[in-house]
């Protein structure tokens, strides 16, 4: 998902996959908060690095 600044002011909140404008929110807390909203369910979160990585975070999960 994006944020981009409007030029009017507040911001419009756009899912990438399929271009659908999820909102045009006043404040930057607004649209961390719609994206927040319109994460997939189950999705965790963020890690620093690659696809790869992720796979071996699961692995480490599964050991547990």
């Amino acid at each position: 998902m994006a944020r981009e600044p409007n030029a009017g002011g507040g911001f419009m909140v756009i899912r990438q996959s399929d271009g659908t404008v999820l909102g045009e929110p006043e404040t930057v807390e607004e649209a961390v908060a719609l994206i927040v909203a319109n994460l997939p369910e189950g999705c965790g979160p963020a890690i620093d690095g690659t696809a790869d990585n992720l796979r071996s975070c699961a692995e480490l999960d599964r050991e547990t």
